[in-house]
């Protein structure tokens, strides 16, 4: 789970960065649409996360799924809001 981990959390954190340029610095929406949804819905692994976590949960270890599962989830929030700050600041 650990390498999903990272994926997940880079992709949350260039998601963030292609919003905050949308935003704050105009980015089109084709290149936004084809970088943020082609790009980066293909590199983050949002089902492996799903599978990793049940195969913990089945294989007895509760607390690394809930781990894995919580931690996924607020890290990628914390890595979107960090992208959207990294470029509103560029």
């Amino acid at each position: 789970p650990a390498g999903t981990f990272v994926i997940n959390l880079t992709g949350s954190f260039a998601l963030g960065l292609l919003a905050g340029l949308a935003l704050y610095h105009g980015l089109g929406s084709i290149p936004k649409l084809v970088l943020g949804t082609g790009f980066c819905g293909a590199y983050t692994t949002f089902s492996t996360l799903q599978v990793e976590t049940l195969s913990l949960f089945r294989e007895g270890d509760r607390l690394m799924g809930l781990y894995n599962l919580v931690g996924s989830l607020v890290g990628g929030l914390a890595a979107s809001v960090a992208g959207l700050l990294v470029a509103r600041y560029l």
